[in-house]
């Protein structure tokens, strides 16, 4: 479920990956960028860019 939450609020482009880690319930962003790089097999920032350059 949290991961399908990460990948919605990346895609939305709104919030930070901050405030992404925040609203799913990870202590900080590091904690998040490695459950779901661990989930994914890419770091959040990489999807985060993917979206921002289409």
């Amino acid at each position: 479920m949290r991961k399908a939450r990460a990948q919605t609020l990346i895609d939305e482009g709104r919030l930070s990956l901050t405030e992404i880690a925040q609203e799913l319930g990870f202590s900080d962003l590091s904690s998040f960028s490695q459950a779901y790089k661990r989930w994914t097999g890419v770091a959040p920032s990489r999807v985060r860019q993917q979206v921002i350059a289409s």
